[in-house]
């Protein structure tokens, strides 16, 4: 049961946790069973307990829908390792894992543990020190794992910060037994229950405290200078300006959002394909099942983040650009807050130019490939939507020894300094991508990576409209 829960209780450190313990359990096991067929027989049942756990919860969580469940949480991890961030942010070998002194720390105090409680094998030494080790090893784990399959510096402080917490109460607790049996002091088991009870009840009155005292705090604060809105419950600052926009903009209209957030509590909708952001649509089938809601929904308004919101907007826009092209061809832009752009159904003929169009590749060295965009009209700038067929492997003569992954990045010259100029595109493919034309010419630098070991072939690379700048958002 618990290492069914282990699998569910967190799509980013579930499935670690889960090896961790499997491995854990298999290594005692080995300690304790003299016979392997009783040692493989108790994880073949911890295994299908642990599945039939695992598949009952998320039943329950995800109301019925238990593939949908598996395959957003674990299938479509996998694309993490070439969708996010810039190419150079992903790890491409397997011995680039991580060795920072956090890792290495936990590394030691693992194998110290480990130690202590295969040192004389017992039930209440793996009680003892079993639990720690587990909590390390996941840990441990989770950070190699997104080391190698998201970005190349993974973020530690959420479940190191719980290690560390479990480590210290942990250590405290064994120094007042120590303590308390150095003093040849005993209690009764009713004692101990008794403080139990008050020990559970302590935290959940501070906690309880804590929360009512922020509550009060909160409501005494100074609001004058804030907007209250009731449908949100709450109030607002900086954004109300902003908000007040969006709120007269969507008036009595469907919405739909590549980010969903205030706007659809404030008006009783759900973002319609089920993802509140655009950067969790990762698979094919999913992006497909994607724009096949929004091009038969038939929405009155539909929400993008404003480019120079943050340096991102950018490369939200160039990532997603399977959903931005048929926004930019479908509707057109309406008017823009801090952080939002809307659009509303319709497209300017003007918005589109079709005219001549040429595209050129150009080889600059085997792993960097340049795609040129000219048109007819040189006065024309915009966004060029290319439709690009590429492929990357190892070269010959390289070594693909503890290759990890290959990726392809995407240069663009012409986006501001301000913005995400790069973003990442798998292996191989067929797909569009948008480059910026500036006075009639554009080019993008498709590099693969690791660049040493691969090469990139385009194979084709067309391009027949270009969205006008002048009916973007400015």
């Amino acid at each position: 049961v618990l290492s069914g829960l282990a699998i569910v209780w967190s799509n980013d450190y579930g499935l670690v946790s889960f090896i961790a313990l499997f491995i854990l359990v298999f290594i005692y096991m080995l300690f304790g069973y003299k016979s392997i067929r009783k040692l493989l027989l108790s994880m073949v049942i911890m295994c299908v307990g642990s599945v039939i756990t695992a598949f009952c919860l998320v039943m329950m969580i995800s109301r019925g829908h238990p593939l949908i469940w598996f395959s957003s949480n674990f299938f479509s991890a996998q694309f993490q390792s070439w969708y996010y961030e810039r190419p150079q942010w992903h790890t491409l070998y397997y011995y680039q894992i991580d060795y920072s002194l956090p890792i290495i720390c936990c590394f030691i105090l693992m194998v110290i543990y480990f130690y202590f409680s295969v040192r004389k094998i017992s039930l209440e030494r793996i009680q003892s020190f079993g639990v720690i080790v587990f909590v390390l090893m996941s840990y441990f784990g989770a950070c190699q794992a997104y080391k190698l399959f998201s970005l190349d510096d993974p973020d530690y402080s959420v479940f190191l910060n719980l290690s560390v917490l479990i480590l210290a109460v942990y250590e405290l607790i064994r120094l007042i037994l120590y303590f308390l049996k150095l003093r040849d002091i005993k209690f009764s088991e009713k004692t101990i229950h008794v403080m139990t009870v008050a020990s559970i009840s302590f935290v959940l009155l501070s906690i309880t405290t804590y929360t009512i005292v922020s509550i009060i705090k909160l409501k005494k604060d100074d609001n004058s200078s804030k907007r209250y809105y009731p449908q949100l419950g709450g109030y607002l600052d900086k954004c109300a300006d902003d908000f007040d926009k969006s709120l007269e903009i969507a008036s009595g209209k469907r919405v739909f959002s590549a980010y969903a957030s205030a706007l659809e509590v404030a008006t009783d909708q759900y973002q319609p394909t089920g993802y509140d952001y655009i950067i969790h649509v990762l698979t094919d089938e999913d992006r497909e099942q994607y724009l096949k809601v929004f091009n038969k929904g038939d929405f009155d308004l539909v929400s993008t983040i404003n480019k120079d919101y943050t340096i991102y907007g950018t490369w939200v826009r160039n990532a997603n650009w399977f959903f931005y092209r048929e926004v930019f061809s479908q509707y057109h832009w309406v008017g823009s807050n801090s952080y939002a752009d809307y659009w509303e159904p319709g497209c300017d003929p003007d918005a589109i130019y079709t005219g001549k169009i040429v595209v050129v590749t150009q080889r600059l060295s085997d792993s960097e490939v340049a795609v040129v965009v000219f048109s007819i009209d040189e006065e024309i700038s915009g966004i060029a939507d290319v439709y690009v067929d590429y492929s990357s492997g190892v070269k010959d003569g390289a070594s693909s020894f503890l290759l990890h992954n290959i990726i392809v990045g995407v240069f663009d010259e012409n986006i501001p300094e301000n913005s995400m100029a790069e973003w990442t595109l798998r292996q191989s493919s067929k797909e569009y991508i948008p480059i910026c034309i500036s006075d009639g010419v554009g080019y993008v630098l498709l590099d693969s990576y690791p660049e040493k070991a691969t090469k990139i072939e385009v194979n084709e690379a067309s391009c027949d409209r270009i969205f006008v700048d002048d009916f973007l958002p400015k």
